[in-house]
């Protein structure tokens, strides 16, 4: 049976484990250069209360949470997901965090988007995936224009951290943009063997 319930020519998203939040999770969250950009990081991680955030990861019918492993070594390198999906306006917002750092730059993080996006839009019927990315996250935000995001505007002084305020790019998809690009992207072979009837 094949462990990854989304995968891609790199990358593959699989359900989350209890192990994933006693070990690399926590770690990644009090590692300051991972979440420099992120909104999560102000505050110590423990694995206690990590814990507690898998407990509730199945009371939570609104959010769908994975972890994102590295397909040649089945190393966990990063989390992702769509959260807070509103089933009647059919949108959701997408969050990838790439913990391990010797896998940044290497397109992984675009895999997982996509990953998602397609997942969101074949899968789950929505009809716009957005997400919030700093505005000085550079290659966060490069990756999201590759992946066909548009840039719907900035939002000024959003949140705090490092001792200073930043800016916040909203950035979406739409389904029909989606649909216009999609046999485009380098994982769509991967994407129409999993999610898409035939064509």
């Amino acid at each position: 049976m094949n462990k990854y319930f989304l995968q891609g020519n790199q990358v593959g998203f699989r359900q989350a484990e209890r192990e994933d939040y006693t070990g690399a999770i926590p770690r990644w969250i009090n590692d300051s250069e991972v979440t420099k950009f992120l909104y999560r990081g102000i505050t110590p991680a423990t694995v206690e209360e990590s814990l507690k955030e898998f407990e509730n990861l199945p009371n939570d019918k609104d959010s769908l949470t994975f972890s994102l492993c590295d397909k040649k070594s089945d190393r966990l390198i990063g989390t992702g997901g769509l959260y807070g999906i509103n089933w009647i306006s059919r949108h959701a917002e997408l969050r990838i965090l790439l913990g391990e750092k010797e896998y940044w730059g290497k397109g992984c993080g675009k895999e997982a988007t996509m990953l998602l996006v397609a997942y969101g839009f074949e899968r789950l019927n929505l009809n716009r995936v957005w997400l919030g990315v700093n505005v000085e996250n550079k290659s966060a935000v490069e990756t999201y224009l590759k992946s066909n995001f548009t840039n719907e505007g900035e939002l000024r002084d959003e949140f705090f951290r490092n001792g200073r305020y930043y800016n916040v790019f909203r950035m979406s998809i739409l389904k029909r943009e989606y649909e216009e690009v999609k046999k485009s992207w380098p994982i769509y072979l991967a994407i129409k063997n999993q999610l898409l009837a035939s064509e």
